[in-house]
């Protein structure tokens, strides 16, 4: 899975609004609002963290299936968890071959860690 741009985006403004703050008493008040900046830039970004997050939920397969050819987590009726894909009415592993076991429950693969600045 591709890293988020937007997460991307808000660390670059955060590394950035970091670099203007300078700490002198004069610019005490411009370093209040770039804090204040940091702490919106923050919030935004752990909300798309947590809206990535809803990739995690287990879909039932009888139910819903996931796009034709895109890899994803797979729960078998043997309990074992794999990474696989649907192709139209069949399910794959990785490797292209096809499962003998039932499909119950499939998930998105987990989001690469994130890149926040320090």
């Amino acid at each position: 899975m591709k890293p988020n741009p937007i997460i991307e985006r808000l660390a670059d403004l955060r590394r950035f609004l970091v670099r203007q703050i300078d700490g002198s008493p004069e610019t005490r008040s411009l370093d209040q609002s770039v804090t204040a900046h940091i702490s919106a830039v923050d919030a935004a970004s752990t909300f798309i963290e947590l809206d990535d997050l809803s990739k995690t939920i287990w879909f039932d397969a009888a139910v819903q299936l996931p796009d034709d050819e895109t890899t994803v987590l797979i729960s078998l009726d043997d309990g074992e968890v794999w990474t696989g894909y649907v192709d139209g009415d069949q399910w794959l592993y990785v490797s292209g071959d096809p499962m003998a076991a039932k499909v119950t429950h499939w998930q998105h693969l987990p989001c690469p860690p994130l890149k926040v600045a320090a």
